[in-house]
């Protein structure tokens, strides 16, 4: 049975808060950031036995390719000239920004000029030009990293969902700027069902609003899966749809309607007689916890009923959605 869509519509604190409830755990999927075009000093971590200094900010230099949606790659790094006082190890964490943070520790053998390497991880979540914040001894620094992409007015590149009904299109698109989120959750324990939703990330979301989600299964012997065979679960193809997860392996829909009604694919009757479901494409997006998540585009028709067993007859479904192995 479709978990009850009250999971669309819980808050997400920040990535890591999981939400215990009955039908599973939930999370989102946004790293921990800072604004775009600002920078976030709270995470940053020095340690080791070296000692040294900088002369100025500008000894710092960063490469790579940074884009919207796009996991950084090992041309992501930050390399900062030093003068080395005393010889150790060292290790440095820059503050999480715009859903990267960039790491690196070693040893100095010598003393003198030496240069360090941060590793860039994560994904970028909006473009725009970021400060990413580091600090040497009491000199606080910031070199910018621009990532390119998707702007913040939403695109068919964001988070989304969009359906039409009755000839009227609904539709809502998840960004840094709009408080919007991309939600994923799992049900199960060994035999799982994975969901994505479309969720306003507050309390209360703005009336009229509406919120989405699709829910997928069942995949078998989870706990020992290899990142290869989730990858695998959501190969490109079509899907049945189920009325129950228990009985009958397939997919699930729900919505929030703008009056605050749900509809869901398997309430009433649950017929979805010439309606149809196709994973087109999916592609990896790490958080900055190496969390697996797979950014999966949807298209769909269906029909959606409600608790009285009334029925809105979907067309043009379309989700970019997220699937954490989490």
């Amino acid at each position: 049975m479709f978990c009850d869509l009250k999971w669309l519509f819980r808050p997400f604190i920040a990535i890591m808060l999981v939400i215990s409830f009955g039908c599973g755990k939930e999370k989102s999927i946004d790293p921990p950031t800072g604004q775009t075009g600002g920078s976030d000093t709270t995470g940053i971590v020095t340690g080791g036995t070296a000692q040294y200094n900088i002369s100025s900010c500008e000894d710092a230099s960063i490469s790579g390719t940074y884009q919207v949606g796009k996991a950084l790659g090992s041309d992501a790094l930050i390399k900062i000239k030093l003068n080395v006082t005393k010889a150790g190890d060292w290790s440095m964490a820059t503050g999480a920004v715009n859903g990267m943070v960039f790491v690196g520790a070693g040893s100095f053998s010598t003393t003198g000029a030496q240069t360090i390497t941060l590793q860039g991880t994560g994904v970028p979540i909006a473009a725009g030009s970021n400060a990413i914040s580091y600090k040497i001894g009491n000199t606080s620094c910031s070199v910018t990293v621009t990532a390119t992409g998707n702007d913040n007015s939403g695109s068919s590149s964001d988070y989304h969902y969009s359906i039409t009904i009755d000839g009227k299109e609904y539709s809502q698109s998840a960004t840094m700027y709009n408080n919007w989120q991309p939600g994923s959750f799992l049900n199960g324990v060994d035999d799982v069902s994975f969901g994505a939703s479309i969720i306003y990330g507050y309390d209360d979301a703005p009336a009229n609003s509406t919120s989405f989600g699709i829910e997928i299964g069942t995949m078998h012997g989870y706990l020992k899966a290899s990142d290869s065979q989730f990858r695998a679960f959501f190969a490109a193809g079509t899907r049945n749809y189920t009325k129950d997860f228990s009985t009958m392996d397939g997919v699930s829909i729900g919505w929030k309607d703008p009056n605050g009604v749900q509809w869901q694919s398997n309430n009433g009757s649950g017929d979805q007689t010439g309606s149809t479901f196709s994973i087109i494409s999916i592609e990896d997006a790490r958080d900055v916890t190496g969390t697996l998540y797979l950014k999966t585009k949807i298209r769909f028709t269906c029909k959606l009923y409600n608790e009285a067993g009334e029925v809105k007859t979907v067309t043009k479904g379309e989700m970019l959605g997220s699937f954490g192995k989490i």
